[in-house]
């Protein structure tokens, strides 16, 4: 059960509180109500993660909580992130309006989680921004290269590839001065992921390699997983099939040591690294178990990002094994999900990946979805996939003619 006052209580109870309590009193209570959300944000992100990792926190002062209290509200990670979205962003911009500087950023990379899998990248740009403008002020050089991290990590799923590279650079100089080398690896794996997008390989793989060592040094296993995913990716791109495959197990193996609700989620990821690697190299029986495997994880978890992009995976599995019906029925579930989490890059894939489909069963269409894919891919900057979608004959759109 939850409650709220009605308006014009709200307004009562501020009239109050302002004529009959001090400044110091109300901002104590202000403090308090902030370290209550820092200790469940905090465990929140540690249960969804299984661990406290791929973080860097503050120092401000937590609220204890009883065990069973934070239970009750923690039973759901991520739901209770996403009930409480709009009191935390409005939190996060009261702290910032009262110079809590460190209290502020350290509520929005706990909620990142919450930001990646429901896709809330303005949410995300708004509350990073606003606690970064605190540190600055308050002169917090950790607290800017953690939220500088955040924001290059936001528009890296914008594909603004530049301005990622810009705020990342800046964040890796400010954990270098800070003496921070967790910090550093957290954005070196981000940066890693740029360079790939960039065709950079060699970057990439050097950065990478760089983090992982940091990773296991401090033993964020969550981290480390993802660094490896990334690492058979590449190692795919440049054609070497059996390490990849290697590195995709490996990966697998790292997710399945981390305890609790973070491990399906790092499992999830890996699994979905994994199967890529096997459709890839042509398993596509072993690609459509760890795809069937994936989507199972992210239901549980009502992680919609990561449902869309299990089943366009399991549709192209289908459509690779030669099932184009079930294929079809696939992405068109997932093309429909999709639309909601406004995530571009996988909804042009998902496009192009019908149209592929609707040839493969000689029906009609296909083109409409092949200049679906090919606009959406031009709109954001994303040439590989604008060049596939040409390959696979996308039409002009009109004004192109």
């Amino acid at each position: 059960m939850r409650y709220r006052l009605q308006n014009l209580l709200r307004l009562y109870a501020a009239e109050c509180a302002a004529q009959e309590e001090g400044e110091e009193q109300r901002r104590t209570a202000r403090e308090r109500v902030l370290r209550t959300y820092l200790t469940l944000a905090e465990e929140a992100h540690r249960r969804e993660y299984g661990g406290d990792f791929s973080v860097l926190h503050g120092t401000a002062p937590r609220r204890p909580l009883g065990d069973e209290l934070t239970d009750e509200l923690l039973v759901a990670p991520l739901e209770w992130f996403e009930v409480e979205r709009l009191s935390l962003r409005a939190l996060i911009d009261q702290a910032a309006d009262l110079g809590l500087a460190e209290p502020a950023w350290d509520l929005v990379t706990s909620m990142v989680v919450l930001f990646e899998t429901r896709n809330y990248v303005e949410d995300w740009r708004h509350c990073a921004q606003r606690a970064l403008e605190a540190a600055r002020a308050a002169g917090d050089l950790r607290g800017q290269a953690v939220m500088l991290s955040d924001l290059g990590a936001a528009e890296l799923r914008l594909r603004d590839l530049e301005r990622t590279g810009a705020l990342l650079e800046e964040a890796l100089e400010l954990h270098r001065r800070c003496g921070e080398p967790y910090g550093e690896a957290l954005v070196l794996r981000n940066l890693a992921i740029r360079d790939r997008m960039r065709g950079d390989l060699d970057t990439a793989m050097r950065r990478l390699e760089e983090a992982r060592e940091i990773f296991r040094s401090v033993g964020d296993r969550s981290s480390l997983a993802h660094v490896v995913n990334n690492m058979a990716q590449i190692q795919l791109d440049l054609g070497r099939a059996d390490v990849a495959v290697e590195l995709g197990q490996e990966a697998v193996r790292l997710s399945q040591t981390i305890d609790g609700a973070g491990g399906g989620r790092g499992l999830a990821q890996s699994m979905h690294r994994l199967a890529r690697v096997y459709l890839a190299t042509d398993e596509v029986k072993l690609a459509e178990e760890a795809f069937l495997r994936v989507v199972h994880i992210v239901k549980e978890k009502s992680d919609m990002v990561g449902l869309v992009y299990a089943l366009h995976g399991l549709g192209e599995t289908r459509l690779a094994s030669g099932d184009g019906q079930k294929a079809l029925d696939t992405l068109t579930d997932a093309l429909d999900i999709a639309a909601r989490v406004d995530s571009p890059l996988v909804e042009g894939q998902i496009n192009l990946a019908i149209g592929r489909a609707l040839r493969a069963l000689d029906r009609p269409g296909a083109e409409t979805y092949l200049r679906a894919a090919r606009e959406i891919f031009q709109r954001i900057g994303a040439r590989p996939w604008q060049e596939r979608t040409e390959r696979a004959g996308a039409p002009l759109s009109p004004h192109e003619y």
